[in-house]
């Protein structure tokens, strides 16, 4: 059974931070290209977000990311 919501399969939850040197304008960019959704600053530094897995990679030039794991229940 796929426990993705119907309406978006391939988004997933994701951390991203911010290579040093990087733009807040160059970093807005990408994610607004990446179609980056909820974003949410943790710390300075760190925001979390949720995108297309397909597009993580779009962001590597400009980011770190890293996909936020799915707690099982127990």
């Amino acid at each position: 059974m796929n426990s993705r919501s119907p309406s978006d399969p391939d988004t997933v939850a994701v951390y991203i931070e911010p290579l040093p040197g990087i733009s807040e304008e160059r970093l807005q960019s990408a994610m607004k290209a990446a179609k980056v959704t909820d974003v949410n600053s943790l710390v300075p530094g760190m925001l979390s977000a949720r995108m297309p897995a397909a597009n993580i990679g779009a962001l590597k030039s400009v980011a770190g990311v890293e996909v936020m794991q799915r707690k099982s229940p127990r």
